[in-house]
């Protein structure tokens, strides 16, 4: 058996003399398609997996073992080529598709596996981010992010639709913008934060762990308002116009156009006036109030009062 002495981090990959033990760590980070044949766990305070806990594996003695004063450790893609022991660890963290072969786990205090995790494993294509404390803004990913580690922060920009996130470990903070867009979360942590922009959907589909959180802007009111009250009005220089608006409708909280519960509510108003550069001397006609919001503006629709609306309104 060769045993290797570290400090620091340590990161195993291609590893041929098998099995493979890391002891001592603090916190291991278990990436996807690492390890070939079986993992086993070995008095371990937490393990957060992707894959389940099922297995009753004994492998053999160690052909490698890395131990010492060991901070976290890192099994990498194609690290392992058979089988991997993790013992005396603090908390593990195995990525959905890391092993081959079973997860056997011996006397581990907890384990956070979600059983309706999609089967979807990250791909060796996937952007990825490794490590801690990595700060990194990403450009229209092509089909997958990879976070890591722990405390990495990731700005991804102009988010492609039917994105896939993958967090593994804690602390990521991760902001999504662009859109329109769906983005799929897949967690196998504690603590990481997604938030998005007002045009991003964001959707958690599997988490093997606790307190992680998503959340998404407002709409801003802008977007809503097709032309403002100034616009409408500096529109007309000289004359009798018929000018519409939409102004923020503040009090509102459930549209009263399509009863959806709306971050952005305006209201549609209509004014015929005569005009002298911008500014209505004189009104004939003033009609309101006609909502819309963010969900129901999209609707192909004039977005002018019609003359039995006007009239309605003005009963």
């Amino acid at each position: 058996m060769t045993e290797d002495h570290y400090s620091g981090d340590v990161t195993v990959h291609s590893e041929r003399e098998t099995p493979v033990e890391l002891a001592g760590p603090e916190d291991v980070f278990v990436k996807p398609s690492s390890v070939d044949e079986h993992l086993q766990l070995r008095d371990v305070e937490y393990v957060y997996t992707g894959p389940p806990v099922d297995g009753d594996v004994d492998p053999d003695t160690p052909a490698q073992r890395y131990r010492g004063d060991i901070d976290d450790g890192y099994i990498e893609r194609d690290g392992v080529a058979g089988s991997a022991i993790v013992a005396d660890a603090e908390d593990v963290y195995v990525a959905h598709g890391a092993v081959g072969g079973q997860i056997d786990v011996d006397g581990v205090e907890q384990v956070f596996h979600d059983r309706q995790m999609p089967a979807r494993p990250p791909q060796a294509t996937d952007t990825t981010v490794t490590g801690w404390q990595q700060s990194r803004t990403i450009d229209d990913p092509a089909a997958s992010v990879v976070l890591t580690g722990a405390g990495n922060d990731v700005t991804i920009t102009d988010v492609p639709d039917d994105l896939t996130l993958y967090l593994v470990g804690y602390g990521h903070e991760v902001r999504l913008e662009g859109g329109p867009a769906a983005t799929s979360v897949h967690v196998v942590g504690r603590d990481n934060r997604v938030s998005a922009g007002p045009y991003v959907d964001v959707t958690i589909e599997g988490e093997s762990g606790h307190d992680n959180a998503v959340e998404s802007d407002p709409v801003p009111v802008e977007d809503v308002i097709e032309t403002s009250k100034s616009d409408a009005f500096d529109s007309v220089t000289f004359g009798r116009a018929r000018v519409t608006y939409q102004i923020p409708a503040a009090d509102e909280q459930w549209c009263p156009n399509c009863g959806t519960e709306a971050d952005a509510i305006v209201e549609r108003h209509s004014r015929d006036a005569f005009f002298l550069f911008g500014v209505p001397l004189y009104t004939f006609e003033e009609g309101g109030e006609s909502y819309n919001c963010e969900f129901c503006v999209t609707l192909p629709a004039d977005t002018r009062l019609s003359e039995s609306e006007r009239r309605d309104i003005l009963r």
